[in-house]
């Protein structure tokens, strides 16, 4: 992956991030389904059919302070905060979740005991996006681990998806600071270009990959 242009932003605008208050939140469109995680090391799901009890709906789901508790079993989970949620375009019970712990976990909504695949990417997880025609291809950007693009092949053909890791199509490693947002060229998805931007450096890159 190489730079294409740098282009600076005015101070305070940050483009393509989001501010980060210790809280993630992602509506899906998966049924009925809404999903939150957080610094406190929890990832949970609500059905928003369900009724609320005192103006609060308890979760169908709670991964919390390692753990993933769904009726009686536990099984091990994050090892730091849940910070990007992003549902398949195509397969949307298939999430992207990611955490300050450098690993992409994909999971599979219909059973959330344990993710199907788990994939180490060398940096905290800010920002998840899926490629908008690539059904496969995932786009990372990783904090002080740069951007990463994956690529889950099961994705592509609707074939089932392996415990492989997910193999690391690109890396871009050329922030001079920590890589927050992160977004794929949309206007004219098939060219291959990644935009990026950051708090610290008020600059957004366009690369090529």
């Amino acid at each position: 992956m190489h730079m294409i242009s740098r282009r600076g932003l005015l101070p305070g605008i940050v483009g393509l991030t989001v501010l980060w208050l210790g809280v993630v939140r992602k509506c899906l469109n998966f049924h009925s389904f809404s999903s939150a995680g957080g610094d406190d090391l929890a990832l949970k799901g609500w059905d928003i059919r369900t009724p609320c009890y005192e103006q609060e709906r308890a979760p169908i789901f709670t991964c919390k302070r390692g753990y993933v508790r769904q009726s009686s079993n536990l099984t091990k989970r994050f090892d730091g905060g849940v910070t990007s949620i992003q549902s398949h375009p195509l397969r949307q019970h298939y999430w992207a979740v990611g955490s300050y712990d450098e690993k992409l976990r994909l999971y599979d909504a219909r059973q959330m005991r344990y993710p199907v695949n788990e994939t180490h990417v060398g940096g905290g997880i800010w920002r998840a996006k899926w490629h908008p025609t690539l059904p496969q291809k995932l786009l990372l950007a990783c904090m002080h681990g740069g951007l990463v693009v994956l690529d889950c092949a099961g994705l592509s053909n609707k074939a089932s998806i392996t415990e492989e890791p997910m193999e690391v199509v690109t890396r871009f490693d050329g922030h001079n600071s920590i890589a927050y947002g992160c977004d794929w060229e949309r206007a004219a998805p098939n060219d291959h270009f990644i935009y990026s931007c950051s708090f610290y450096d008020a600059s957004m890159h366009i690369w090529a990959w």
